[in-house]
């Protein structure tokens, strides 16, 4: 049989090893009655600021809808400038048909 000196011995072992872990736990940062501060983001939230892609997402946004503005108003230009090339060449046509009439 064991003594009780060996038969505790994987209690000791165990209470030791769990005292070199360290449990999980979040600090949280001791604070003036009232202040209200905001922590610094750190490691891979450190690099991502909503404001700044928020700001750029609404540049992004803007740059594209004048652009598709500006090429709707060239589209349209563009159509009135292929109706009125439309409208001279049929009037190129009548001249050319008045004139081959007055030759014959």
């Amino acid at each position: 049989m064991l003594s009780l000196h060996q038969a505790s011995r994987p209690l000791v072992r165990a209470s030791q090893i769990s005292s070199r872990v360290r449990p999980f736990s979040i600090a949280v940062p001791a604070r003036r009655e009232g202040e209200i501060v905001t922590p610094k983001p750190r490691g891979y939230l450190a690099e991502k600021n909503p404001l700044v892609h928020r700001d750029a997402a609404n540049e992004t946004h803007f740059v594209k809808s004048e652009e598709a503005e500006k090429f709707r108003l060239v589209r349209q230009k563009m159509l009135e400038q292929r109706r009125h090339l439309d409208e001279l060449e049929r009037h190129i046509q009548d001249l050319a048909k008045e004139q081959a009439k007055v030759r014959y």
